[in-house]
């Protein structure tokens, strides 16, 4: 089986429910998603996502990598579905 993309895992998160937006508006958004990996508790671990002029995520991929993370790519599609009706 071909390894899951990034688009294709945000996509996943989004429809499994584990996307929860905290915040909301024409300018600005932030999310808290739930990662995929178990912890030694088996609890998936909680990423905050934001859009501040531009996407932030507190993963590590999203902290030290110049590319989204589909915890960010996950809270993008989901923005990107609302923002219309926020006006702007």
């Amino acid at each position: 089986m071909a390894k899951e993309t990034v688009a294709q895992k945000a996509v996943r998160l989004v429809a499994e429910g584990r996307v929860r937006m905290t915040a909301l508006s024409a300018d600005t958004c932030a999310a808290v998603v739930e990662g995929d990996t178990l912890d030694v508790h088996g609890e998936r671990p909680q990423y905050e996502t934001r859009l501040q002029g531009r996407w932030e995520c507190s993963c590590a991929h999203g902290v030290n990598s110049k590319s989204l993370c589909s915890h960010a790519q996950a809270v993008q599609l989901v923005y990107r579905a609302v923002r219309p009706a926020l006006g702007r």
